[in-house]
């Protein structure tokens, strides 16, 4: 009877290299490191909170990073959101100083500007 190449791989992965010793253990791959710290002008980063009213502009961004950035370059930017639950996945809210905070919003990360720095 004739294995086919994942069954003799599968089989041999199963087994010790040497006799006695443990079965192999396959690992995951490590998680991807976290992403660099934001400039200090994008304010205190705010984990799972959400920014209401007073929208100054809207964008898709690629990181929250890139959505402070937006926020610096816009003079009626005060504080900035930046969603990514599914549905809004990337979406940059620029508000500007009728903005309301709301917390445990899972998804959505906000920082209010620290305008004295720029």
């Amino acid at each position: 009877m004739a294995l086919s190449i994942c069954a003799l791989m599968a089989d041999s992965l199963s087994k010790p290299p040497i006799p006695g010793a443990p079965p192999l253990l396959l690992l995951a791959p490590p998680p991807p490191p976290p992403p660099p710290p934001l400039p200090a002008v994008c304010g205190k980063m705010m984990l799972d909170t959400a920014a209401a009213n007073d929208d100054v502009d809207h964008m898709i961004t690629e990181s929250a990073a890139a959505c402070c950035n937006a926020c610096v370059m816009n003079k009626k930017c005060v504080l900035w959101c930046w969603h990514t639950e599914s549905g809004d996945k990337n979406d940059c809210h620029l508000h500007g100083n009728a903005t309301t905070l709301r917390h445990d919003v899972p998804g959505r990360t906000t920082g209010i500007m620290n305008r004295t720095m720029l």
